[in-house]
């Protein structure tokens, strides 16, 4: 596959990005954490490690990564990193409140996270300040995206709305 009219150096920094996402201190720290911590009482700080690097930092170098590659200048891209830390872990905060009271459009839950021991922010601190803090999130994720021309952030605020979607959740 051949990169047109990007240079080496955005994309060796996309690729440094990510990489560092999915490594030992991203995507594979949070998932190890998260598996051995099952069954045992956790902190909010401790989930808050977890989902940070098994969601948030994903999100966000995914995001992040198509700045660079698409050309976005400094401050552009520490508004979407921004923008993207806030919906990992929004999406993460969803994640486990539809595993509690099921998905919106079945209602249906699947309680994998609770018959598995998994530490979740419902279990830590309840369903409502579980959606108030998504809520929270989704709100800074749009500021950042004001500074942007809204015909072209419409798809990243869309994509806010489609992930998260807590009007549709109880």
């Amino acid at each position: 596959m051949k990169t047109k009219n990007v240079s080496p150096d955005r994309l060796l920094r996309a690729i440094v990005e990510m990489s560092s996402a999915i490594g030992s201190e991203g995507l594979a720290a949070g998932q190890i954490m998260d598996i051995s911590s099952e069954g045992k009482d956790v902190s909010l700080s401790e989930l808050n490690f977890i989902h940070r690097h098994k969601s948030e930092k994903f999100v966000e170098a995914s995001i992040v990564s198509g700045v660079i590659i698409g050309g976005g200048n400094e401050e552009e891209i520490e508004r979407m990193r921004n923008y993207g830390k806030c919906v990992g872990m929004a999406y993460q905060l969803w994640n486990d409140i539809v595993d509690v009271i099921g998905s919106p459009e079945t209602k249906e839950t699947t309680g994998r996270d609770m018959l598995r021991g998994k530490a979740t922010y419902p279990k830590l601190v309840g369903i409502d300040e579980s959606k108030n803090y998504a809520k929270e999130l989704l709100a800074k994720a749009k500021q950042e995206l004001a500074y942007f021309d809204p015909a072209k952030a419409a798809p990243l605020d869309h994509l806010v709305n489609f992930m998260v979607s807590f009007d549709n959740v109880n």
